[in-house]
């Protein structure tokens, strides 16, 4: 427990509009997961990569 504590004391939280910006298309989660899908297609560990601004919902977020 202690070392869940010590992990959880170290998280930055983000507010729900920074969390927003982040996913919304292009925000820097969605640009990152791109890339990583792409760089994962070029290598041949996947068939190819999603759009993944398609399956980024940020209607939850405020």
């Amino acid at each position: 427990m202690k070392d869940q504590m010590t992990v959880l004391k170290d998280i930055e939280w983000i507010t729900g509009s920074k969390q927003k910006a982040l996913m919304s298309d292009p925000g820097d989660f969605v640009k990152g997961m791109q890339k990583l899908g792409d760089f994962l297609t070029r290598h041949g560990q996947i068939d190819q990569a999603p759009m993944v601004k398609n399956w980024v919902i940020t209607d939850m977020l405020p």
